[in-house]
């Protein structure tokens, strides 16, 4: 598979076919662009992709799903979505007028004139087509049912047209044949990357008689095609990569004159009926190619993939075998045109047809005016030179193939003097078809649009959408200290232009002093309010807020972008550290120098993770246990437990003893949000704060100099490696690393697990998930309960960076928004969690996310050093209160999770002891 295709991007069904019995077609008109986006987002979320699984870990290509969901639009449903003119007029000349416009390079006259088409198709009306395809008709009707929901949710959005189809049933059994009696389906070429079965003869004809699949980029936006070439495509790319092209025709098939024309037609040739059909398709009736078996059908051949396609017509030049102007010998003559194929591969298209209408049985001679035909659906890159190529040039016209303006005679659009010519074969003699009749009519279709799954998202995320997100968001009331900028943002939204482009920097430029005030708020006094709201508009308005030397990033993947660009988001906590130690940094505050190489690689030699087993878990699970048993049914959380068991933690495991009157805790907090935060804490009581607690690890380190070898803990550790003569580890270097985990350690876990513990509670049926759990002693259950509460109250919006270098964050999307150096950005990690483009139904409580969904520990080289010791002991602590009988909060304010500043400062619960 080439490297850079992007199955999970691509819709299904256009690399390898579903083969489901049943489907339907349904048609809307997008009635006003709000509701239509909010349909399109709800669609969107069940999209079935190139690379989509069952639950049982089958791929859809070998295990079938119960049903599948595919969405694409017209040109006028995009402009009905909002799409703004400069964008619209990127795409290609074929696609903006439509198939109606384009009925003559089609050859769609007489009877398949446009205006004899059904008026569904000349409306302009159609906006969308969501193809459902159905394991049988109750899981068709079951994704049906959905499908109305969400119409009827969303509003403004009318359904024009459902369009039934399927493999027809003939003598009781589900078959591949259309309505002429022919077995179909065989042709389709295979695509590099796809990851379908490869079967010969589906691509393209090598030397060797080897086949080859097709280039990506002949059906698939964004990939070189069969001429080395990625398609040119406007800005914004990332509207087109991974995106196709659908043509769509409802094709009815005469029956009764097929069947009157063979019969009558077949009396005059020698081969009979059946043989002169044949002869008009190329294949026998089951699949036999004449190519390979051209005097009878062989089932076996018929039916066996691996030989049924393996053929090329070089060896047969004046169609003795396959006659010249034979329906799947125009339709794709392989080798015929010589060069080798080449002037062949860049036609192909990839036909996913289904039969509408019930099958005619063969004793009947069936009825023209019955409904019954094929629905013609084709993915392809590049309409005007694949799909309308090939009927124009080889289904309307012979010159290809020596035959002058003789016509596919299938599907060709007849005159009263069209020809089929069929070549002495050695059995039988040249024989010449007059007078054909039109078979197929063009009773109406459109060209589609078919999006990745990301454009799919862009397209229901534009601007024209803010308004109803503000009002859904604020459907409770907010935060007072947010009410202002709820306001302003929505008041902002409703005067923007629709679109997907970003708006004017200038817009934002009103309410900059809001922004940068939301930013500051939410980081320090306004930590224990939610502020997703705010982000969850920021990220559909203005996922990249810019506004002078200030920026703020809201999703995911922006998100990763700037924490793994550490070379130029630089942390801003060097000075603070510094300030605190009297002069040295420490590696949470360093740049990826040789000095933080050499920190951190230090210190992993003495915080091993073999100790979380053997030695924190044991400490940390009997630790938290003895408080809440000593508390006898009533326990002041904050104090009594989330930052009583890391206090007691960096004492025994790290050599720190908290001194008495338990000051470490108090003391790490206030320097924590002065470290941290920016504008948090004081300076003067950090300071003091700092030299205090130093003066206490100064002593320690001193009288364990003094006392070697009693203890296995982290200082002990590291002054076996002073003594081996590691580089660097000084007296001063060690307290320096004691001193910073300590005043890191204890009050972020305690903080974190107390606001996880306080989510929790505010969740009976989470609640009563997570007591199950603990009481069994599953600590890892618990684990997910305590993540997925954090990630609802995260310990803050996120970190700061600042940037060292011009950076264009979010490029390639378009979003992307250039910042100079010198920019202080906001990195919100809280928002980066509800991201709905990355992390599935965001608002939901779920204990199933993979790990990579969560951002409390940060991301990149800064990503929390002790991350492997706080996901034990954070569901340890979360698992000795949980455990208990009755868990309730106090009464009155003490059982409501207090702050002081950043921090939580109290929170009282009661249980039977």
């Amino acid at each position: 598979m080439p490297a850079e295709i992007e199955l999970p991007e691509i819709q299904g069904n256009v690399l390898c076919g579903y083969a489901l019995p049943v489907t339907r077609y349904c048609h809307f008109r997008f009635d006003e662009p709000l509701g239509a986006r909010a349909f399109v987002a709800a669609v969107t979320r069940e999209v079935t992709t190139a690379e989509d699984k069952r639950p049982d870990g089958g791929h859809w290509s070998t295990s079938k799903p119960e049903s599948t969901v595919n969405l694409a639009f017209t040109f006028r449903g995009l402009a009905a979505l909002g799409l703004d003119r400069p964008t619209l007029a990127g795409f290609p000349q074929a696609f903006r007028v439509g198939m109606r416009v384009r009925a003559p390079v089609l050859v769609d006259r007489g009877t398949s004139a446009p205006e004899q088409w059904e008026p569904i198709w000349l409306s302009g009306e159609v906006h969308a087509c969501v193809t459902l395809y159905g394991s049988d008709t109750v899981g068709l009707e079951t994704r049906a049912a959905w499908l109305e929901a969400c119409r009827q949710k969303a509003g403004g959005v009318t359904m024009l047209q459902a369009q039934d189809a399927g493999a027809l049933v003939v003598d009781g059994q589900l078959t591949l044949k259309e309505h002429f009696g022919f077995t179909d389906g065989f042709g389709n070429p295979e695509v590099a990357g796809a990851g379908c079965p490869s079967r010969p003869g589906r691509g393209k004809i090598m030397p060797g008689g080897k086949w080859a699949p097709i280039a990506t980029g002949e059906f698939v936006l964004g990939y070189r095609n069969e001429n080395g070439e990625v398609a040119v495509t406007p800005e914004p790319s990332q509207l087109y990569r991974n995106g196709t092209y659908m043509v769509y025709r409802k094709l009815h098939e005469n029956v009764a004159s097929f069947r009157e024309y063979v019969q009558r037609e077949g009396a005059r040739y020698p081969g009979g009926p059946d043989h002169l059909a044949a002869k008009m398709v190329g294949r026998w009736q089951d699949g036999t190619p004449l190519e390979l078996s051209p005097d009878k059908p062989d089932p076996a051949l018929g039916a066996d993939e691996q030989r049924h396609n393996d053929f090329v017509y070089g060896g047969d030049p004046t169609g003795a075998r396959c006659p010249m102007g034979a329906h799947i010998r125009r339709a794709n003559p392989r080798d015929a045109q010589g060069f080798g194929g080449i002037l062949t591969n860049p036609h192909r298209i990839m036909r996913r047809g289904v039969p509408y209408g019930a099958w005619t049985p063969a004793s009947q001679a069936g009825d023209d005016a019955a409904d019954h035909g094929i629905i013609f659906v084709a993915y392809n890159a590049d309409i005007e030179n694949q799909f309308e190529f090939v009927q124009q040039q080889w289904m309307n016209y012979g010159n290809d193939f020596g035959l002058g303006n003789d016509k596919d005679p299938m599907i060709g659009s007849h005159l009263d003097d069209d020809l089929h010519v069929i070549g002495a074969d050695g059995r039988n003699p040249l024989h010449i078809c007059r007078n054909l009749p039109q078979f197929v009519v063009t009773r109406g279709g459109e060209y589609f649009f078919v999006p990745s799954r990301t454009a799919l998202r862009l397209l229901s995320d534009s601007l024209a959408s803010a308004p109803r997100i503000v009002a859904e968001l604020a459907t409770e009331q907010p935060v007072s200290a947010f009410d202002h900028l709820f306001a302003q943002l929505e008041a902002l939204a409703k005067r923007l232009p629709k679109g997907i482009g970003v708006p004017l920097e200038h817009e934002f430029e009103k309410i900059h002093d809001a922004v940068a005030r939301f930013a500051e708020h939410v980081q320090q006094e306004a930590l224990h309010a939610d502020p997703e709201p705010l982000f969850a508009i920021l990220r559909r308005i203005k996922p990249i807020v810019h506004v002078g030397n200030f920026a703020i990033v809201t999703r995911y993947a922006d998100c990763e972008d700037v924490m793994a660009h550490d070379d130029v988001f630089a942390q801003p906590y060097a000075a603070k550290f510094e300030q605190l130690t009297g002069g040295t940094n420490f590696f949470l505050g360093m740049a990826n120098t040789p000095q933080y190489t050499h920190d951190v690689a230090a210190m992993r030699m003495v915080v091993r993770r073999e100790d979380i087993a053997d030695r924190i878990v044991p400490f940390v699970r009997r630790t938290a246990e003895q408080l809440v048993a000593a508390s006898k049914g009533r326990l002041e959380v904050v104090s009594g437990l989330t930052a009583a068991v890391p206090t007691a933690l960096v004492g025994d495991y790290f050599g720190t003893p908290n001194p008495p009157g338990g000051t470490f805790a108090a003391q790490s907090a206030e320097m924590s949000g002065y470290l941290f935060l920016p504008k948090g804490g004081s300076a003067d009581a950090s300071v003091a704060a700092a030299q205090s607690m130093r003066a206490v690890l100064s002593q320690q380190i001193a009288t364990r100099k003094a006392s070697r070898g009693a203890h296995d803990d982290v200082l002990e550790r590291l002054l076996v490696l002073q003594d081996a003569k590691q580089p660097g580890i000084t007296d001063a270097w060690i307290l320096d690393q004691l001193f910073s985990f300590v005043v890191a350690a204890i009050p972020t876990t305690s903080a974190a697990t107390s606001r996880a513990i306080d989510e929790l509670m505010r969740r009976p049926d989470q609640l009563a998930g997570a007591q199950v759990a603990a009481r069994a002693g599953d600590t890892a259950l618990v684990g997910k309960y305590v993540f997925e509460a954090m990630r609802f109250s995260p310990l803050g919006a996120g970190v700061f960076r600042i940037t060292t270098a011009e950076y264009t964050i979010g490029a390639g999307t378009m979003h992307a928004t250039t910042v100079p150096a010198g920019t202080t950005v906001l990195v919100s990690l809280l928002s980066a969690m509800f991201d709905s483009e990355r992390i599935d139904h965001p608002n939901s409580f779920r204990i199933d996310r993979p790990d990579w969904s969560y951002m409390n520990f940060g991301f990149g080289i800064h990503t929390c050093f002790g991350q492997y010791i706080n996901a034990v002991q954070m569901p340890l602590i979360a698992q000795a209160i949980l455990k208990t009988r009755n868990l309730r909060r106090a009464p009155g304010d003490a059982g409501k999770l207090q702050f002081n500043g950043p921090f939580p400062s109290s929170l009282t619960l009661e249980f039977d002891p």
